[in-house]
């Protein structure tokens, strides 16, 4: 990731949240282990490794898991319009469950 942020001019939303320049930020490994939900967090490779399907989907995306199959909670650009912190992204993030009538607290 950091190769291509730096040196080929990749960009990914979610990351920005996520990492400083060298590493996962702290806040974000602690708000991801206080969820009360099953969550998890995968790369694209590592996603494709477990068959889940993500066409129809524009990466990143944050997935909720209902009935058969999964449904966007926060696009792309939602994550491009709250910012680069963690604070945000998680007001987002508990904003979008309760529209869906969910709870991750």
């Amino acid at each position: 990731y950091l190769y291509g942020k730096y040196f080929q001019n990749q960009h990914c939303e979610l990351c920005d949240i996520t990492h400083s320049s060298v590493s996962a930020k702290p806040e974000w490994k602690a708000w991801i282990s206080s969820l009360s939900c099953e969550n998890y967090v995968l790369h694209t490779n590592e996603a494709e490794q477990m068959s889940i399907d993500f066409s129809g989907f524009t990466l990143p995306v944050v997935l909720i898991e209902r009935g058969n199959g999964l449904e966007e909670l926060i696009s792309k650009k939602d994550m491009a319009q709250s910012g680069k912190g963690v604070d945000a992204f998680s007001q987002l993030f508990f904003k979008k469950l309760n529209e869906f009538g969910l709870d991750c607290q």
